[in-house]
């Protein structure tokens, strides 16, 4: 079954804060440029513990990508399944992904799966997940799933541990963050009662973690990625230009080398699998 085959009509459209906030942070052509290019790519080494952990020995048919954003943890995809579908509400996002005979991108919420039911082998979720509106999100995700289908939710967090140099860590706490609040979001972990209320089982969960390397400028874009930054942009309290300004001035003292720098990244990986 094509996994874009038509639904039919559906009840309801699915207007979420969260999700709508989401959009309106991500939904930028700026910030989508900034994301496909200043964004570490991490995804192979998540995929390669999903394959071990799935035992997937074929490439599975059919694997649904929500919020994609520019695309790169759908290339990392590909070397688990034949057919990948990548999901995402911004259409600045999307726009950044490149074209694949592999790959199909569609724009739409998570809560809204513009797919057939009982279509995807396979659901993963790289650091979305916290956006969504969670009930309506897994209601869609055990719709979309195949019987015993996978939910894969992971994550990959910047600790702003720079080996050699635990004073960014202070500068990132007391400063950073004091300019650039975290805005918003749901950071509850999905526990195994809530998961089985939706019709899941958690299967297993373990962490994992990466080596990141920056140079100055590096880290900069990196950290005008983050959703700190472009809330604050978005808000009008701060221009691009600004913002990168400031944070050059900041990072300077903190990075005086100009050979990349290693920071510690890392997170999550929840494993679930459809009941029935």
């Amino acid at each position: 079954m094509d996994p874009r085959a038509p639904r039919g009509n559906r009840p309801g459209d699915c207007r979420v804060i969260a999700q709508e906030f989401a959009g309106d942070l991500f939904d930028s052509k700026c910030s989508a440029k900034l994301y496909a290019r200043a964004r570490p790519y991490h995804h192979d080494l998540v995929i390669q513990r999903i394959a071990a952990k799935l035992k997937t020995d074929d490439r599975l048919d059919h694997v649904l990508d929500v919020a994609c954003g520019t695309g790169l943890s759908c290339i990392a995809l590909k070397q688990i399944a034949k057919r990948i579908v990548g999901a995402d509400i911004s259409a600045a996002m999307l726009a950044q992904t490149g074209r694949d005979e592999c790959i199909d991108y569609l724009r739409c919420p998570s809560e809204a799966l513009s797919l057939a039911d009982h279509s995807v082998d396979l659901l993963t979720v790289s650091s979305g997940l916290h956006w969504f509106e969670r009930i309506a999100f897994l209601a869609e995700a055990r719709r979309v799933l195949r019987p015993r289908g996978w939910l894969v939710i992971y994550d990959n967090f910047f600790s702003a541990n720079l080996h050699g140099n635990p004073g960014f860590k202070s500068w990132f706490a007391s400063t950073y963050l004091q300019r650039f609040p975290t805005p918003p979001r749901n950071s509850e972990p999905l526990d195994e009662r809530s998961a089985k209320q939706a019709g899941f089982q958690v299967f297993a969960q373990e962490k994992y973690a990466n080596l990141v390397f920056f140079d100055r400028e590096q880290l900069v874009d990196y950290l005008l990625t983050q959703t700190n930054v472009i809330a604050a942009i978005e808000r009008g309290e701060a221009t691009l230009d600004d913002a990168r300004s400031y944070l050059i001035t900041e990072v300077s003292p903190l990075f005086p080398s100009p050979e990349p720098q290693a920071f510690d990244f890392g997170g999550p990986i929840t494993y679930l699998r459809k009941i029935g």
